[in-house]
């Protein structure tokens, strides 16, 4: 397959490599192409007849395409439009390597090598900023940089770029709501730019898009804007949330406020409810709307309480024990008194006869006390 070697060769001008892996002996009839495969596409030839030293392959290959990306040779840099980043270094001096990469599509570059790789990048990423740099600043591949004044200007302003940065406001807002009415409170330190503009705008509760509302400020006291004014969301009726930005002749932010309707005012009206207090009370057995000193007054039935009964059920488990072994033991004493019994004479049990074959025997004394009367009376 000659269109093989050179598709990896054309491959290979693209900046990619092709490394092959086969499985067999080295007498086998495809070895040669495979060898001819890995050399145009500028990779490494493996061989093996196991299956099993695929995965070391693989790992060792992955380790290798690693290296393969590192640039250690003498590398010019140059900047790419303005960034904060490289604002005031000044020319940057040559680097003795770099890794090789691809800049992401939503990546700003600030610094690059003269071939055009990107060296210094950012992006954004949810709330904050990545900040990437393919070089290093520990002495292999930026010597040329210990002598260079724009090195640690250059690290300061990186690690200032990358932190979250939060508005700067230097005024404080309030929002409060009273029906449809929205007041807006600004109040700027001695010193402070006064406000300029404000911009208010209102969300109904039933959701959609904000609707602009006019607002303007009026100074009532030293350092103190105030604006009041009537919304009407697009949804028709007042506005539950409102959000207000307070911005000074520049039209640089200086506060913003966020304020949300409450429904405290309509419930006064109604007052407490009288009729579930009461329930209430009736089934706690307690007081309604009680003076202070009869708060201090017990209440005449105490309210049940939950009383433990595991200890007394431990206490009865460990009494049944007790009782279950001298039970036992008591009986083992009683069985072992039997037995005992049971082995020794029997009361008033006769001795057997002497035998019949020993006519000239003479019987001892309690034999003899008790069968001669029988022998006798014989």
């Amino acid at each position: 397959m000659p269109y093989a070697v050179d598709l990896a060769r054309e491959v290979r001008s693209l900046g990619l490599t092709t490394s092959v892996v086969g499985i067999g002996g080295a007498q086998d009839s495809d070895v040669g192409f495979l060898q001819d495969l890995a050399a145009a596409g500028g990779g490494r030839f493996y061989l093996t007849t196991r299956g099993a030293d695929l995965r070391r392959i693989f790992v060792t290959e992955t380790r290798a395409a690693a290296l393969s990306n590192l640039r250690e040779e003498p590398t010019g840099v140059e900047a790419v439009g303005r960034s904060p980043m490289v604002d005031g270094v000044g020319p940057v001096p040559e680097l003795s390597g770099f890794v090789q990469s691809q800049p992401r599509p939503t990546a700003d570059t600030a610094l690059r090598t003269t071939d055009g790789h990107p060296l210094l990048a950012s992006w954004r990423h949810g709330l904050g900023t990545v900040v990437a740099f393919t070089s290093d600043a520990g002495g292999r591949w930026s010597q040329s940089w210990a002598e260079w004044p724009g090195a640690g200007q250059l690290m300061r302003q990186m690690a200032r770029f990358a932190q979250r940065r939060r508005a700067a406001t230097s005024a404080d807002a309030e929002v409060s709501l009273e029906g449809d009415q929205i007041v807006v409170d600004v109040r700027v330190p001695d010193g402070g730019a006064p406000p300029a503009g404000l911009e208010v705008f209102a969300h109904s509760a039933a959701g959609g898009t904000p609707a602009p509302v006019t607002a303007h400020l009026e100074r009532v006291g030293p350092g103190h804007w105030r604006a009041r004014t009537v919304a009407t969301t697009a949804q028709g009726g007042g506005a539950a949330v409102v959000v207000a930005r307070a911005r000074d002749a520049q039209g640089g932010l200086l506060a913003e406020a966020l304020g949300q309707q409450s429904a405290a005012s309509e419930w006064s009206v109604t007052g407490p409810d009288e009729a579930l207090l009461s329930q209430l009370v009736r089934l706690g057995e307690g007081r309604l709307d009680p003076s202070p000193a009869e708060t201090l007054v017990p209440a005449p039935t105490s309210v049940p309480r939950p009383v433990p009964t595991w200890p007394s059920w431990l206490l009865a488990a460990a009494a049944l024990v007790v009782m279950d072994l001298f039970a036992r033991r008591l009986e083992r004493s009683k069985s072992g008194a039997r037995r005992r019994l049971g082995e020794g004479p029997a009361m008033g049990a006769r001795k057997p006869r002497q035998s019949a074959s020993a006519p000239n025997a003479e019987p001892d004394d309690e034999e003899a006390a008790v069968d001669s009367p029988v022998e006798r009376a014989a």
